[in-house]
């Protein structure tokens, strides 16, 4: 029989950090939202906690908000082209040069 530590006994369980994180997962549910959470919104929960979750050990958080501004910088020329469509489409006030300004 090999005694083992409760330490040593974690380390070696395969789903102790699955039971771990299922147990951070119920205790960030319950103590941030106070137990308010409902199905609409589950999915926008869950995207935040393993957003969160996977950040936790991260040292490099300028690294990460580098990451994301320059990929917002990158991004734009598609949501350029979308909103010059819809400005396409709004009509355009034409100028009168008569005593009202605007025509």
């Amino acid at each position: 029989m090999i005694v083992q530590t409760k330490a040593e006994r974690r380390e070696r369980d395969a789903l102790q950090g699955c039971h771990w994180t299922i147990s951070l997962l119920k205790r960030w549910l319950i103590g941030t939202h106070a137990g308010a959470v409902r199905d609409k919104h589950l999915q926008a929960y869950l995207d935040e906690f393993a957003f969160r979750h996977n950040r936790r050990k991260t040292k490099g958080v300028g690294r990460i908000a580098a990451r994301v501004i320059e990929q917002a910088r990158r991004a734009p020329a598609a949501a350029d082209a979308k909103a010059d469509r819809r400005h396409a489409a709004l009509p355009m006030a034409r100028v009168n040069s008569g005593p009202g300004g605007l025509s």
